[in-house]
């Protein structure tokens, strides 16, 4: 499945993002000893791709995250932080896909934040993504009128 969330074409990638969400349903739902591997090797893809320099990968990588945090896995606030460190430069890239992206990820990260009751940088983080959807509302507003 890795391969097709550095594919060229943006609907092979979201088609890819797609079934990694189902297959994650599918592995929370089994009791398994390997689920743990599961998760892991995933969040390894993800941050791979989103460490890469190609856009495409970076837009996958970050479906990737957002399929990882969209509420099928168990919640663990190390590897949470360390999709949202990897994925929060990319708010900014050039690519618009990977914008988007990068938007559609943040409600995935802001309900696992506010699930944690442990997390230290929670209202850090929740501060930034509010801040970074507020802007990008703002910056669509005015796009828009002008």
């Amino acid at each position: 499945i890795w391969p097709a969330f550095r594919d060229a074409r943006a609907a092979v990638r979201q088609s890819a993002a797609e079934a990694l969400d189902a297959v994650l349903q599918i592995v929370a739902e089994r009791p398994s000893a390997a689920r743990g591997g599961w998760y892991a090797a995933a969040r390894g893809e993800a941050l791979t791709a989103l460490r890469s320099g190609s856009a495409e990968a970076v837009h996958g990588g970050l479906l990737a995250a957002a399929a990882l945090l969209s509420g099928g896995t168990p919640y663990d606030g190390k590897a949470c932080e360390e999709l949202l460190e990897a994925a929060w430069p990319m708010g900014e890239h050039r690519d618009r896909a990977v914008r988007l992206a990068f938007v559609g990820l943040l409600p995935h990260v802001a309900r696992r934040l506010v699930a944690d009751a442990e997390s230290e940088r929670r209202s850090l983080h929740l501060s930034r993504t509010a801040d970074h959807l507020l802007a990008t509302v703002r910056g669509a507003a005015s796009a828009s009128s002008a």
